[in-house]
């Protein structure tokens, strides 16, 4: 498939490409290398982005629906104001990504590596945090303070926040875990 003198396959090269604006419908770009790419106000729809490389890659405004990220490099990625809906991103990489402003509705990030990553201001719809009892001490910390009561709120002060952040309205999670008694696993601190 040729979009904007681009060739759309599986294991592409096209960092640093110009694919602002385009529509790809069941895409198949597994592997294929974006660092750096302009996909702004893309539509991305029943793509695979699975093993992609999109590093740096300017996804502002992209709407990304039932599309498969599973491991892709999303290091320094920019979202802001992204819509994604069902998509995979499943142990991506993405330290340092940008979500902010983002819907993120029914995603799932299970196993992804996101530290540093900015999700100010997005929606997260449904979230589930699958295997909570497993997550690090300080992440449910912060889960703790955001459901507290009806005023739950978080303080970024890493990022250099004196005010807390009050909890949207809206807000709603789902924690999920396996005993522990299972293999591996751990019970949740108390």
């Amino acid at each position: 498939m040729q979009v904007n003198g681009h060739h759309i396959e599986p294991g592409a090269r096209l960092d640093g490409a110009d694919l602002s604006g385009v529509t790809l419908v069941k895409a198949d770009l597994s592997g294929a290398s974006l660092r750096g790419a302009n996909l702004s106000g893309a539509n991305l729809w029943l793509a695979n982005l699975s093993s992609a490389d999109l590093a740096t890659a300017n996804l502002t405004g992209v709407s990304l629906a039932n599309v498969n990220l599973t491991g892709a490099n999303l290091e320094a990625a920019d979202f802001l104001g992204a819509e994604l809906w069902r998509a995979d991103l499943w142990q991506v990489h993405g330290v340092g990504a940008v979500f902010a402003e983002a819907n993120l509705s029914r995603c799932s990030f299970r196993g992804a590596l996101l530290t540093g990553a900015s999700f100010f201001g997005a929606s997260l719809k449904d979230a589930v945090l699958d295997e909570a009892n497993l997550a690090p001490p300080d992440v449910l910390e912060r889960l703790a303070c955001l459901l507290d009561g009806p005023t739950g709120s978080v303080l970024l002060a890493e990022r250099g926040d004196v005010s807390p952040i009050p909890r949207h309205p809206g807000f709603r999670l789902v924690c999920a875990m396996n005993p522990a008694t299972d293999a591996g696993k751990r019970d949740l601190p108390a």
